[in-house]
This record gives structure tokens, sequence and C-alpha cells, in this order.
């Protein structure tokens, strides 16, 4: 069987063992055996992703190392049986930058590799080890390098969870209701917010467990309440059995725990958050009452369907991850891959795609001189290879004219925008979305440089489509009469913007959450238009109207927040 130090190492991404090459790897383990075939083996491996590696079998010795260490990242390597005396030791070491946790079959008896069928990958989830706080961690924290690590034990569980629920919905009843609970502790932040967000969509990114008895997680809920810097929080769960397409399961034959009545849920299952109440006089424990949604939930419909459009259905794989991490501004971890990717592309037009995801990360970090470097490069490969009237060539003029509305070269922009806008007028569908993105960025830059007639004729143009396209509730129409409200505000046209105003703010009513902040951006824009017209108690009630929305749905110290006020 191969050790569980092989597996780890051998399954480590590429973009892992480049890094490597900069950093001390520091393995620990009480059972080293220079003459021990298993150490040379493991050393071998090491080897091909790092240059320094330092092994130790005592514990202070391996600690004393890493403290003299102070201008280079380490990697630590400890066997399972150390994690609880060293853990304390060394959780304040700031260049420490990764810990890996092996158990080596000779000394526990058990290591996960696929060639274990002996025991599931529930079985090792739930075991009392490091697995279970690593591996949620990582899924809480969007640690790629971890979850890409894990990967095939995080679809092995899944998968497992997925077949367990199907074969016990087979025989259950559709009318059948239960409840479990799960007892946690939440930072104050993370509770105020749930709080603000009372009767809508909560979503855990890891693995839920959960128990079928109200007792044990009650205890754990009142533990953490007895931390001051956390709320003590016991949620009870209503499930209905066989209306919701999300996987949980009873694991209570698969389990480590096999006495233990514990429903584990799949990754990133949504609940509504239908109460919160206080539990007796402890104003640090509160009961949080959650309804596993539906497949019925039109709320919930709405938001997958959004999140599939926006996650790049069209990509796979590494550079899927790179763009999904650059949509949520992961950009360093987003680089690491990217660069990578370069490092190993095989061709111009995939290298061309890599340079256009690096202006878009330099651009996100502000870095526009960058992102400006980086689009050349992308855009001068499409530009060779392409057709003149080619739709990836119409996205590359696009990312340019993006590029420069960053840098502020307004005369840049919209010349690159109105050559995608020429190809998408010759190659698409007249009432295609695309094109009335596109005709929305010319209007923007209009509007921007102070040509407000040409941004409302771009922006009307914008509207036709729209409305010949989508829903009439759809957000995005509530976003296009919000750009002709902009134009005509600023043109002086104030009964025009008015009516334009109020017609997004109808649509997002029906569209969005109540909190939701763009409702308070409409509020707000309705308001500046009646202070332009001079009638300011009607301005100041909307703008209070937008400051309650923003309180409730921003972070406290949110930028927007103190802008309100202001306006106020």
């Amino acid at each position: 069987m191969v050790d569980e130090e092989s597996t780890i190492i051998s399954k480590l991404p590429r973009v892992v063992l480049h890094q490597m090459q900069s950093v001390i790897i520091v393995w620990l383990n009480e059972y080293i055996d220079t003459n021990d075939e298993y150490y040379q083996h493991t050393i071998a491996q090491l080897e091909n992703v790092a240059h320094c590696i330092n092994t130790f079998t005592d514990n202070d010795e391996c600690i004393d190392f890493i403290l003299t260490i102070t201008d280079t990242r380490v990697f630590l390597i400890i066997s399972e049986s150390l994690i609880g005396s060293l853990m304390p030791c060394i959780s304040d070491i700031s260049h420490l930058d990764a810990i890996f946790v092996s158990s080596h079959a000779e000394q526990s008896g058990d290591t996960y590799t696929n060639e274990c069928p002996k025991k599931s990958s529930i079985w090792w989830y739930t075991r009392e080890s490091s697995l279970y706080s690593m591996l949620n961690r990582a899924l809480r924290l969007m640690d790629c390098n971890i979850i890409v690590q894990m990967g095939f034990f995080i679809n092995d569980l899944h998968r497992h969870i997925e077949r367990l629920h199907k074969e016990q919905s087979a025989s259950q009843s559709s009318s059948q209701i239960f409840t479990v609970y799960r007892g946690q502790g939440l930072s104050k932040l993370d509770f105020d917010q749930m709080v603000r967000v009372k009767g809508g969509l909560m979503s855990f990114n890891s693995f839920l467990s959960t128990s079928e008895t109200r007792d044990i997680p009650l205890i754990r809920a009142e533990s953490n309440a007895s931390n001051l810097d956390l709320v003590g929080v016991l949620f009870t769960i209503q499930i209905h059995s066989t209306s919701s397409s999300t996987c949980f399961a009873l694991i209570r034959n698969c389990s480590f725990f096999e006495d233990e009545d514990e429903v584990l849920f799949s990754m990133h299952s949504v609940f509504r958050i239908r109460d919160i109440k206080q539990i007796g006089t402890n104003n640090n424990l509160y009961e949080v009452s959650l309804v596993l949604t539906n497949d019925n939930d039109k709320e919930l419909s709405m938001l997958t369907d959004f999140i599939r459009k926006e996650s790049f259905p069209n990509l796979s794989g590494w550079h899927r991850l790179s763009l999904l991490l650059i949509k949520l501004n992961q950009n360093e971890k987003a680089q690491e891959i990217t660069e990578v990717l370069l490092y190993e592309s095989p061709g111009n037009m995939e290298k061309a795609q890599l340079y256009g995801h690096m202006s878009w990360i330099k651009a996100n970090q502000g870095k526009y001189e960058q992102a400006l470097e980086f689009g050349l490069k992308s855009f001068s490969i499409e530009q060779k290879a392409r057709p003149r009237n080619h739709l990836d060539l119409a996205s590359s003029y696009n990312n340019m004219g993006i590029i420069y509305v960053h840098i502020g070269d307004y005369s840049q922009a919209i010349s690159f925008y109105e050559q995608t806008l020429a190809i998408h007028q010759n190659l698409l569908p007249s009432n295609h979305l695309q094109l009335a993105a596109s005709y929305n960025n010319v209007g923007w830059v209009h509007d921007r440089t102070g040509n407000y007639s040409k941004a409302l004729l771009s922006y009307k143009q914008a509207l036709v489509i729209k409305e010949q396209s989508l829903p009439h509730n759809h957000p995005e129409l509530g976003a296009s009469y919000s750009n002709l409200g902009g134009a005509y505000n600023h043109m002086g046209k104030y009964r025009e913007a008015l009516t334009s105003y109020e017609k997004a703010l109808e649509i997002q009513r029906q569209s969005l959450p109540r909190n939701h902040p763009e409702l308070a951006i409409s509020y707000n824009d309705i308001g500046s238009v009646y202070y332009n017209m001079g009638n300011y108690s009607k301005s100041l009630s909307l703008f209070e109207e937008a400051l309650t929305i923003q309180l409730q749905s921003l972070s406290h110290d949110h930028p927007l927040l103190a802008i309100q006020y202001s306006n106020i």
C-alpha cells in the first residue's frame, strides 16, 4: 500500500510544485529511519519539488529549527500522532506557510488512498483526525492549494453522500418532514450579517455535520457562547425529505462513530433563514431556525441560474478555476495558477487566453500598466490569428476597452468598444445580449466623457435588445433603465430621469430581495433627482430609505455608508 506521505506529494498540483522551489520543507516524524525504504522513497519524492529538506524526530529540535528561519517560507510535514502536542507550539509562527498531515501505514495501520475499498470516504471524514477540520477550513477559506490537493477526496465524499441520498430518498414518504440540529460558534460579524438577511438564503461552503438529537449540539452551542468573541448558535434545520435535490444522508452505517445519529450534508447546501431567537437569558446564545430550500424556491432558482451563467460554463479544468478565482477576487491564487498554465502552455492561442487572464488579474490589483502590457500581448496574438470579423477578436477588443477605461484613456476605450460593437453587429442576431452589452459599454464611455446625447442613444439601443430577449422583470432591464435615468439626469431632463429611475426600481422590487444593495442605489438615484429639482424633503426621505437598506445589507465600515450619511 502507498504511504500517505507519498500520496500527498504525488498529488501536489503543478501550481504548488513551482512554488516550492523557494521554500524549506521540514519533515517531522518520530519513526524516521534513513535506511528505511519508505524514508528513501519519500525523500526522493520531496527532492523533485524542493531543494532544501530537513528531517527531525524530536519536536523541540524541529521547533527550534523553524524559529531560526526568518526570511524563507516553511512547509511542515508532520505525522498525525504529533498534531496534539505540536500544533499549540507552532500556530503563531508567521512564516510557517503550510502544514501537511500524514499517517504512515506502519504507524497507524490505516492510510487513505484509492486502494482502500474497505473504508469509505465518509468513514475517513468522520474519523477523529485532522482531515475533518483541515478540509472544512480549506473550503470555508477558499484555500486553493489544499482544495486542489484534496480534490479526489472531496469528489469521492460528495459522490458517496449523493449515492446514499438517492437510496434513502427512495424509501421515504414524499410528505415526511424531520429536523436535525447543529451547534457551533459564529463570529459577531457573521452573526450580525445573518440577522440582517433573516428571511433570505444562507449557504454553507463546507460539508455540514448535523445530529438527529438536540442535546449534544446544544451543549456545543453553549460552549461557544462562553467565548466573548463568538455567538453560540444552535441551528435547527427542518427538512422536507424528497422536495429538494440537495444531497444529505443519514450516515450511521458508514461513519467512524456507528452509534451516532448523524446526518451529513454535502457542500454548498442552501437554507432559508426562518427565525432567530435568543435561548433563555443568555444574550450570547441563539437558536436559528433554517428550512432546507426546495427545488421550487423561485429566489434560489434565479440565484442558481445566475451563478451558472456567471461561472464560465464554456470552460473547464484549470482555466475555469483561474477565472472563477478572479471573479471571487482571489487574484493572487488566480495568478499562481495562470502563471503555471502559461509556463506549460503549448500554443499561441492558449497563451492569448491566459495573457487575457493575467490582464484581468492585474487590473483587479490596480496595476493598470501591467494589465495593459498583458492585454496588448493577448490582443496581438488574437489579431494575427483571427479573421477581422471573429467573435474571439471582439472579446479581445472589449477587454482592451476595459483596460483603457481603468487607465482613464477614454478615447482609446471608445475606439476599442466601437470595434467590438462593429463585429457584434455583423455576426450576432439583432436581439443578442452581447450586442446589448456592447451598446451599453459605448454608452458608458460617452456618459463619462459628457457626450450625454450619444450615451442616451446607445443606452436606448441596449434597452430595446434586452426588452426583446429578457423577462419583463429581469434585473438587467432595471440596470438599463437606471443607465437611461443617469443620462437624463446629467442632461437636466429631470422628469425623464425620474420616469427611468422609477421604472428601474419597480423591476428591482419584483426581482431582487427587499434588502438588496441595488435597491438602495435606486432610492439614492431618485433622491438625487428630487434634490436637483429642489424638492429637498422628498430627497431626504429617499436618501434615508437607501440608508436603511444599506445598514441591513452592507458591513458597518462599507464606504457607501459614509457617502449616504454625507448625502443626508
